[in-house]
């Protein structure tokens, strides 16, 4: 159990921070319904959600639940060790990239410090949509998540890439190194266009990982690949309309099957 007081939700298990949209504002609450901080909704979004999330890195770790809504970040999240964000629908809950944002929505803090040497954290990210606007980018990746261990990424959707949907591998000064990027789930993903000739999603160095109903679609150019992968499964994963004239579908490396 993470550290710090836990509120119910329904059906959803508990939340040390909560966001939500309350008319023009967006709010983060703690788990006595105090406010925490609050902005304009659509101009503050990513300034309110990082302070939940920092909050919660300082209990130690818990869970960062996000509301019903569409929130706009004006910034990359960067997502601390043992921070795990759970949307309350994976089809209402969406975080979308402003326009030229040209960034990730959200980045692991190890890859984005590009200072792992050899560590890994750990995340969840749950039931939610992250639409990185790319017919209004030159350039950005929705999703990196890189240099994790005993990670999730499920039900969730990755939609309207600039160029890579999804970036899981060691980063920075993780490269060359020992790490271990082992015991990981990709289940009921969703990763749909692409507006360059970018993979959709680019996995490398993962050990004792499940990739589970996996779809990738709409792309410009490899569907999936992963690379320097070990004792790994690939379970009811598809690509469905990417560009197999210029590359392979999926260029895959040491799963077991």
């Amino acid at each position: 159990m993470a550290k710090g007081t836990l509120k119910q939700i329904r059906t959803r298990g508990a939340y040390n921070r909560i966001v939500f949209i309350d008319g023009s504002a967006v709010v983060c609450e703690d788990a006595q319904g105090n406010v925490i901080q609050e902005g304009g909704a659509g101009i503050s979004d990513s300034a309110v959600i990082t302070r939940g999330m920092n909050d919660i890195n300082k209990l130690g770790g818990g869970i960062l639940f996000v509301k019903s809504g569409q929130y706009v970040v004006q910034s990359a999240l960067i997502l601390p060790d043992k921070v795990n964000i759970t949307g309350e629908n994976r089809y209402t809950t969406t975080i979308k990239a402003k326009d030229n944002l040209n960034d990730q929505i959200i980045q692991t803090k190890l890859a984005r410090e590009k200072l792992g040497l050899g560590n890994t954290q750990t995340n969840e990210i749950r039931n939610l949509t992250l639409d990185g606007n790319g017919a209004n980018q030159s350039h950005s990746t929705v999703l990196g998540f890189g240099d994790i261990k005993n990670s999730v990424l499920g039900n969730v959707s990755i939609l309207n890439a600039r160029n890579f949907g999804i970036i899981a591998n060691a980063t920075g000064n993780n490269q060359g190194t020992d790490l271990i990027m082992e015991n990981n789930v990709f289940r009921d993903v969703l990763i749909d266009k692409n507006y360059g000739g970018d993979d959709l999603i680019t996995i490398g160095g993962m050990v004792n990982s499940l990739f589970d109903n996996v779809i990738a679609k709409n792309g410009g150019g490899e569907a999936i690949t992963a690379g320097s992968m070990k004792d790994s499964t690939w379970r009811d994963c598809y690509a469905i309309d990417c560009n197999p004239q210029t590359d392979a579908a999926f260029s895959l490396e040491g799963f077991g099957l």
